[in-house]
């Protein structure tokens, strides 16, 4: 029998250890529309049911304004967004359990438990003649208490219910947050977002809610967010939970009704904020948080064009540094001047157009990358980038002193004799080849399936394929070795180096997964010959490893 539940009483909040995520009602809220807040509540259901941490899953929208999530996972994952939350207010029984149970629908598209609640058919909150369905405004107060008995129903001590709620503030937002247990706060970067965050969070401080606020998420970040976070934490009285840059992937799998991968980047900072907020549930992401470094990067603008229009800035800024010079020191020939005219306009017009500029970034990343390789390092990439920069700039300033000249007529020299003197050859001197270090062909971080026959990489280039054509592969028990590829594990205080790897006499085509740890060293001969190395970053059984075996790998070039 279904206990009876008044509508009035406030006690239906779980208020057992806010670090422990199963067993708490979670409310998603924003102080405006538009910031990510559906899309965030949908991959915190898929990272919290994972197979990793298999904590079962109860998605509510309760946003009667719009109802984004029911539409979102409409596209793809369910079937029938008609029959919800509203429904509920047209039953004889609201209280009853089988009516809020028979409304839930599994994510078709998720192997984890994960039920969903829609918000139901809008169209029965119209005008309709006769007066059979109420108006939206009526219907406000008795659809907090449906939803009020909804989670009484959907409350269990080991699923955790994540409530999707209507963006901005009102009456029955607040409601909603008098009934959950816990609320997260979703905000932007931008002023709007932030003062509209204020407004809300002062709403909940009335209502004597601000207590059940765990902390803020910044989402949709483009740029280092560390002066924003200090603000929000002042300003709003809570913690922050972490940012989550902007990813086009994950817009573009929101778009088409996918939800964002777990290893995506949205996804991997949605885990860290989860971390933050449920410790005890949660393990930080294996891939690691963006830097302030790495939002230099993130515009939307091409990275590439950015480069190409700043390369051909330059060439345009020493080209007509040279003209002014030359048309300063000397009397420069007609001929002169148009070339250099000419490669101006030339530049000019090549900085003009996209493709082109484009095209020329790319080429200067590929450069910038090869002295990564060279130097393992970003100083290195830059030091060579400057020097090339100021090599060019020298050429042009020469061209005073060399080309631009003014032709003069020779005066007459007598020539005279000069006896050749014996010059002795030098000396070669040799240079043993273990002098210079070798240099890396390639380097990247490999996750394979622990499933045997889904996936191998080329050592070589570390490329990975989907399925086994590869010369490195992963079973459940070790990795292996085809087509000729070797193994070998390096013991903990020797350094996987190229000269150490090429000094192996013991190889092994097979390396099992009990002979390995985090940290482990395993050098590598591809099936062409190159010598690599592979630092073990996470096991297949490793916490947060999602049954993958992860690895940094290095390949040195086959020549040094």
């Amino acid at each position: 029998m279904t206990p009876e539940i008044n509508p009035d009483r406030a006690d239906v909040v779980n208020h057992s250890d806010p670090a422990d995520v199963r067993g708490h009602v979670i409310a998603i809220v924003s102080g405006k529309g538009g910031t990510g807040k559906t899309m965030l509540a949908a991959e915190i259901a898929r990272l919290l049911s994972a197979p990793d941490l298999d904590i079962p899953v109860t998605l509510v929208d309760a946003d009667l304004g719009t109802g984004g999530l029911s539409y979102y996972f409409a596209i793809k994952q369910i079937r029938n967004i008609k029959q919800g939350l509203i429904d509920l207010l047209f039953e004889d029984d609201i209280l009853d359990q089988s009516a809020v149970l028979d409304r839930l629908q599994p994510l078709r598209r998720e192997p984890g438990d994960v039920n969903f609640l829609p918000v139901g058919n809008f169209s029965r909150l119209g005008p309709r003649v006769g007066g059979r369905y109420p108006s939206i405004d009526e219907s406000s107060e008795q659809f907090v208490t449906v939803f009020r008995a909804a989670v009484t129903h959907l409350r269990r001590p080991d699923r955790v219910v994540i409530v999707d709620c209507r963006g901005g503030i009102d009456e029955e937002m607040i409601a909603i947050c008098a009934l959950v247990d816990q609320i997260v706060l979703i905000s932007e970067a931008d002023t709007t977002s932030f003062q509209a965050s204020q407004h809300l969070m002062e709403a909940l401080s009335e209502a004597s809610l601000a207590h059940r606020v765990t902390g803020f998420i910044l989402n949709k970040v483009f740029e280092d967010p560390a002066a924003v976070i200090r603000n929000g934490t002042a300003v709003f009285g809570v913690q922050s939970l972490g940012s989550i840059p902007f990813d086009f992937e994950a817009t573009r799998a929101f778009l088409i009704g996918d939800i964002p991968s777990s290893s995506s980047v949205f996804g991997t900072h949605v885990r860290d904020a989860l971390s933050r907020a449920y410790p005890r549930d949660v393990e930080p992401p294996i891939r690691g948080i963006w830097t302030p470094n790495d939002y230099s990067s993130l515009s939307l603008a091409s990275p590439a064009s950015s480069r190409g229009g700043i390369f051909l800035g330059i060439l345009i800024l020493l080209l007509g540094m040279s003209l002014i010079l030359a048309l300063s020191l000397n009397e420069p020939g007609r001929g002169v001047v148009q070339a250099v005219v000419a490669a101006l306009t030339i530049a000019g017009l090549l900085s003009s157009v996209e493709p082109l500029r484009r095209l020329i970034g790319s080429a200067i990343g590929e450069y910038v990358k090869s002295f990564k390789r060279i130097g393992k390092g970003r100083s290195a990439a830059v030091l060579g980038f400057v020097v090339t920069i100021l090599f060019g700039a020298a050429i042009p300033s020469l061209l005073p002193s060399i080309s631009l000249i003014p032709t003069r007529t020779p005066t007459s020299v007598t020539p005279t004799s000069v006896t050749p003197t014996s010059v002795e050859p030098p000396t070669a001197t040799y240079i043993p080849p273990d002098a210079f270090p070798a240099l890396v062909e390639e380097e990247r971080l490999v996750e394979l399936s622990a499933q045997a026959g889904q996936e191998s990489v080329e050592i070589d280039t570390w490329r990975q394929v989907g399925d086994i054509s590869g010369d490195l592969l992963v079973g459940q028990d070790g990795i292996y070795t085809a087509l000729g590829a070797e193994l070998s594990v390096i013991q903990a205080s020797s350094e996987a180096t190229y000269e150490r790897c090429s000094q192996i006499q013991d190889w092994t085509t097979r390396v099992d997964f009990m002979n390995l740890n985090e940290g482990s060293q395993i050098c590598a001969k591809s099936r062409g010959g190159r010598y690599a190395t592979l630092q073990v970053r996470a096991l297949p059984e490793s916490p947060g490893s999602n049954g993958r075996f992860v690895f940094y790998g290095t390949t040195w070039q086959l020549d040094k």
